[in-house]
């Protein structure tokens, strides 16, 4: 059973909570085995946290029509671009060609990226690097933005100790990450990070910055505040009984985690009291989530004993590949539609903090 093909109403949740004799955070809190850090997070605490998960969609349900637009092309030239793809047989070509052939050099690290990863996967034939000429590197400076912590350090409950988590999620999870020129010699994990923040930062609007994890920030009074997240995974690890892919129990848990703990860290400006979105990339794929926390589900969800009231409500995408143009154009709309969202959450548009129902 895959928790998130599987808990998909209020019933199923009731059902399966009994079956496995799901525990409240305030009893799993007292086990000595139990993990704090998000990153280490799995079924348990699904179940502790009340998740209930809608059907994937091709859209977002927290868009509406006036937020998603109707066409990903039009609105800036470099956005065509990213739409319209690489080259034919770019993925045959060197890394500096395929730099030098997609300007602005922000899009050709992005074509880069995702040859690397096709090239990993079999679907196109690696290229054995030539020897070059020892030419100068541009310096990079790494640039830390607020609002971004990493999974493995975010812990969530009232009753959780004090101080960082223990646990080394480097081998799962990617974040942090400082822009490099070179990206050939790159873990996997790392090139998943680096596509799919090369393709978020390809955004033409004012007062928006990609943070270097690959989340989206935008300004509010000055100060930028936490959009979205990106979550990055070296390959899918699991699949459902139909053969498709799904997410793990434990990849799960550890976004729900995360969402959980940046409702609760008051330091962390975020534009959505009850919304958080999550972007998980694996490979060339992502799909977008977006966790919805009440403050009526706050309030109760570590010390109320289940079957529970309020709930922790998922909805998310089907994947989409960024080496199809159909797909592309569908991550572009939903990243110009988070700006839309964004900026009526900063209008005082929001939807309010009291709606617990959320379309499948």
């Amino acid at each position: 059973m895959y928790y998130y093909d599987t808990i998909t109403n209020e019933a199923l949740f009731a059902e399966h909570a009994s079956r496995v004799d799901a525990q409240s955070f305030d009893t799993l809190y007292q086990s000595d085995t139990f993990q704090h850090g998000v990153s280490r997070w799995d079924t348990a605490h699904l179940f502790a946290s009340r998740v209930i998960c809608a059907s994937p969609g091709r859209r977002l349900a927290l868009f509406d029509d006036a937020d998603f637009p109707r066409s990903a092309k039009g609105v800036h030239d470099c956005i065509d671009r990213l739409v319209d793809g690489p080259a034919a047989g770019f993925g045959d070509q060197y890394e500096p060609w395929i730099v030098q052939r997609h300007q602005p050099e922000s899009l050709g690290y992005t074509w880069a990226a995702l040859a690397r990863l096709l090239h990993a996967q079999g679907a196109i034939a690696p290229q054995v690097e030539r020897p070059q000429r020892e030419r100068p590197q541009r310096e990079r400076q790494s640039v830390t933005f607020q609002g971004y912590t990493s999974s493995a350090d975010m812990r969530v409950g009232s009753s959780s100790p004090s101080g960082s988590a223990t646990g080394d999620s480097s081998a799962e999870s990617a974040g942090g990450l400082g822009w490099v020129e070179r990206i050939s010699s790159a873990p996997l994990e790392d090139l998943t990070v680096r596509l799919a923040s090369c393709f978020i930062r390809y955004s033409p609007k004012k007062q928006v910055q990609a943070t270097d994890d690959g989340g989206l920030q935008v300004c509010r009074d000055s100060e930028f505040v936490q959009v979205a997240m990106l979550e990055g995974k070296r390959a899918f690890q699991q699949f459902s009984i139909q053969g498709k892919p799904t997410v793990p129990d434990k990849t799960l848990g550890q976004l729900v985690g995360q969402a959980l703990a940046q409702r609760l860290d008051r330091s962390t400006g975020t534009i959505s009291q009850t919304d958080r979105i999550t972007i998980l990339a694996v490979a060339h794929y992502v799909k977008f989530f977006n966790f919805r926390t009440t403050s009526e589900f706050i309030k109760e969800y570590e010390t109320k004993p289940l079957p529970a009231t309020h709930y922790l409500r998922v909805s998310s995408t089907h994947w989409f590949d960024l080496a199809a143009i159909e797909d592309r154009k569908r991550v572009v709309k939903h990243i110009l539609a988070m700006l839309a969202w964004a900026g009526k959450q900063q209008g005082g548009d929001g939807d309010g903090d009291g709606d617990e129902s959320m379309e499948g």
